[in-house]
């Protein structure tokens, strides 16, 4: 009888390879962080990165994610939460020892951490391996409960080579030394135009129950108030309504509201269909890009629908929203706060026709090649 063959041990030549970690709350089935996870890997693979280390758990990404790079794409976190999630500050450390860059990738990550930690870990890789380039990309700093905590963030931050914020905020706290603007990661992609079949989307997120479980009523509320405006214009909304769940996360997912939502629009006669992103980008967008109007709280959403082509009833549920949009001018896109918009201000919205803005489509795509070229500057200058 032949022994069994024993499969040898996955490995990695650390010392030819080049080697990155990434840093971020991927793998959460999150359109919008993996839309940022996409932007860096392609850029990884440009710079002949070889292997990418990522925190997030695996199997959370999915194979079409995985291979469609040449860049060897390691999720490192286990399934589940260990030593109640400072596993991946641990692991992080590990890696980053093994590795070439640190990249830190997209969003508010440097506004709910461990502060301290953080700062201990980056002072000691900084020591450990001087060689070790460490760069944040497309994120937002603050804002912070106390003083002390800011001191460790900013603290830390200064000792990485590069930090490109994507809001002017950022740019306010004064011991903050490196750091430059660019606008948000998204605003590199080029808008589009496709044709239209449905009048009408929808995509918010669970925000104040996700915060306080407590507050789950409130987003049942709001459910009401959109069902009761949008009921009054049922003859002239056309096609199906399209309710997006842009995260599909577990616990910081749109899903429970969304099957609130759909429940509703049911019992009033509409015709529902759902989209969920499940991983695929293009598919996702794709189907934002079919409706003429779009109700969203969920930051890129709005953005993606807004830049392929629809007008946005944007529900401002933190700052970062309106941050987002600083300085840019758009005829497309109305504000409202997230749980206190009035019935007045979204039957306007959806009295008003269609009109697709030629203006706002030159302005997002003048500004997409200007953040493009300001992103592949200073990343060229980072990734020697």
């Amino acid at each position: 009888m032949l022994p069994k063959k024993v499969e040898a041990p996955l490995t990695y030549n650390f010392k030819m390879n080049k080697n990155a970690v990434v840093f971020g709350y991927h793998g959460m089935k999150n359109y919008g962080d993996d839309f940022f996870l996409d932007y860096i890997l392609n850029y990884l693979e440009l710079k002949d990165i070889n292997n990418c280390f990522l925190t997030s758990r695996k199997g959370s990404l999915t194979t079409s994610q995985k291979n469609k790079f040449n860049t060897n794409v390691v999720e490192f976190l286990p399934k589940k939460n260990l030593i109640r999630g400072y596993d991946k500050w641990f692991l992080l450390f590990f890696y980053a020892l093994k590795s070439d860059y640190l990249v830190f990738c997209a969003g508010s990550i440097f506004t709910i951490l461990p502060e301290r930690l953080f700062f201990s870990l980056i002072k000691l890789l900084k020591l450990l391996k001087p060689s070790l380039k460490i760069v944040a990309i497309g994120v937002s700093i603050g804002p912070f409960n106390n003083l002390r905590k800011e001191q460790y963030v900013l603290d830390g931050l200064n000792l990485f080579d590069l930090i490109l914020v994507r809001d002017k905020k950022s740019l306010l706290f004064e011991r903050l030394n490196n750091a430059e603007f660019i606008n948000d990661l998204a605003f590199t992609h080029n808008p589009t135009l496709n044709v239209k079949t449905s009048s009408l989307g929808i995509a918010l997120n669970p925000y104040k129950s996700v915060l306080d479980s407590s507050m789950l009523e409130s987003e049942f509320v709001r459910n009401d108030l959109i069902v009761n405006c949008i009921s009054k214009y049922k003859k002239s909304i056309w096609g199906k309504i399209q309710i997006f769940i842009t995260c599909d996360d577990d616990l910081y997912g749109d899903n429970q509201i969304s099957y609130d939502l759909q429940g509703k629009l049911l019992r009033e006669g509409f015709d529902i269909e759902f989209v969920k992103y499940d991983g695929d980008i293009n598919a996702f967008e794709k189907k934002l890009s079919r409706v003429e109007k779009l109700i969203s709280s969920r930051l890129h959403s709005g953005f993606f629908g807004l830049i392929n082509g629809a007008q946005v009833f944007q529900l401002k549920y933190a700052e970062k929203i309106s941050e987002f949009y600083k300085g840019i001018s758009l005829e497309s896109i109305s504000f409202h706060e997230a749980y206190k918009f009035s019935y007045h201000e979204l039957e306007s919205f959806l009295s008003t026709p269609y009109k697709h803005s030629k203006t706002d489509f030159e302005t997002l795509t003048e500004l997409s090649a200007i953040v493009s070229e300001k992103y592949n500057k200073a990343l060229s200058e980072f990734f020697l």
